[in-house]
């Protein structure tokens, strides 16, 4: 289940992130910022993905340093 629900999750933060990109360079800056401020709200949740132990904000970090 945590699988899918990861997976949802990469396709909303990356749709988000492509919304953000054709608003302009302001839109998304302010969506990094976001990403990191949820990054550090989530990172004393564990959870399992894949058979690994990870926290809960590797998809967010992960977004905020792709963009």
């Amino acid at each position: 289940m945590n699988e899918f629900l990861f997976i949802a999750q990469s396709f909303l933060i990356v749709g988000f992130a492509l919304g953000a990109m054709k608003l302009g360079s302001s839109a998304l800056v302010s969506w990094v910022a976001v990403q990191a401020l949820i990054a550090n709200l989530f990172v004393l949740k564990q959870i399992t993905l894949f058979g690994f132990n990870i926290t809960a904000s590797d998809g967010f970090a992960s977004a905020a340093c792709l963009d």
